[in-house]
């Protein structure tokens, strides 16, 4: 049993692949269209509408493409479906899953980051997808630094990074460690 290989069949077609280190049975199969290769990859959500993607996947949940065959590259499948269906992504705008809603559980979770139905995706400067995002509402659910100062309109300052920073932890840095007149 141990010697014995599983059959393998292609995802295109649903043919014997005939070589191990192949994933199709023909270059035919390697060939199809964008479109066909993107329906062939997707559950449709009765729900949602999502067009969830079936095939790889990203450490962090987002589906991945390869275009060009082997040799070629790996792009994120939404903004390939979005560029096929839809058009280019303007320049200096980001994809943003629209689908993606309170009631998501966030994180590697989220199944709306394997969405990858162009109806479902906006292009939106990153600076917004950063404050729609999960992340951003989790850091202003925070209501203490970490030292357990509260942050209170008084107590609070945006630092240079843009970050926000606790007044009476910088007072007591800045106790601790006296700055050096220039030299």
């Amino acid at each position: 049993m141990a010697g014995i290989k599983a059959n393998k069949t292609c995802p295109t077609c649903g043919g014997l692949v005939r070589r191990s280190r192949n994933i199709h049975c023909s270059k035919k199969c390697r060939r199809i269209p964008i479109h066909d290769r993107i329906a062939s990859q997707i559950e449709i959500d009765p729900i949602s509408g999502c067009w969830l993607w079936t095939g790889s996947l990203t450490s962090d949940g987002y589906a991945n493409f390869r275009i060009g065959g082997r040799s070629g590259r790996t792009s994120k499948a939404h903004i390939v479906s979005y560029e096929f269906y839809v058009g280019p992504v303007p320049t200096g705008y980001e994809l943003d899953h629209t689908c993606h809603t309170q009631a998501c559980p966030g994180g590697d979770l989220c199944r709306h980051r394997s969405c990858v139905n162009p109806a479902h995706l906006e292009p939106i400067l990153h600076a917004l997808n950063i404050i729609r995002g999960l992340a951003a509402k989790q850091k202003r659910a925070i209501t203490h630094c970490p030292k357990g100062h509260e942050y209170t309109p008084e107590n609070t300052y945006i630092n240079k990074r843009g970050h926000r920073s606790c007044r009476e932890c910088k007072r007591i840095y800045d106790r601790i460690h006296p700055r050096r007149p220039p030299v």
